[in-house]
């Protein structure tokens, strides 16, 4: 199936279409991806030399909820109470 990409400086595609999309704009690429392409993965992809090249972005860091930072705050004000 043909898709229309748009890819960032290191080749990370960013935003696709369906080539049939007219909605597209920008300057993009046409490229052919076999029927059974998990489009959901398309951000873990290069577009490289005319090729998709698995490369998937690193895991995200936890971000620290305010519930945890509010009982590690707690955790230092009764160690410090502790203290005295």
């Amino acid at each position: 199936m043909l898709y229309y990409i748009e890819t960032q400086s290191d080749g990370r595609i960013n935003a696709f279409s369906p080539r049939d999309d007219e909605s597209h704009v920008g300057d993009g690429t046409t490229i052919d991806v076999p029927d059974d392409f998990d489009m959901n993965m398309i951000g873990d992809y290069l577009y490289v030399d005319g090729e998709l090249v698995h490369d998937p972005l690193p895991e995200a860091e936890p971000v620290q909820t305010m519930e945890d930072k509010l009982a590690e705050i707690q955790d230092m004000l009764d160690a410090l109470a502790g203290v005295r």
